[in-house]
């Protein structure tokens, strides 16, 4: 657990993509994701962790901004060993 991630280690697969919109996050594990289960909810940027065509994916909402983006992709980084993070979405359109 983090500051602003509550997921365990473990919890986030080696893949994260990365949607600025809690909203997004939550419809693109729905949608794309086998097995989706939500490993955050800490100030309501949510995570989820499941499958995408069989292989591990994780999502995870950054909020608003590069500050904000910053935080979570520095968590995931050194804390739970994230290798690979892709930001998804629009750029503030």
């Amino acid at each position: 657990m983090t500051p602003h991630i509550e997921a365990d280690r473990g919890d986030y697969t080696e893949t994260v993509l990365l949607p600025g919109d809690p909203e997004r996050a939550q419809w693109m594990a729905e949608t794309f994701l086998e097995a989706p289960r939500c490993v955050n909810r800490r100030r309501g940027a949510l995570g989820f962790t499941g499958r995408f065509r069989s292989k591990p994916v994780s999502i995870q909402a950054t909020g608003i901004g590069v500050s904000s983006f910053l935080i979570y992709a520095h968590e995931l980084l050194d804390y739970h060993g994230v290798k690979t993070l892709i930001r998804t979405g629009t750029s503030g359109g």
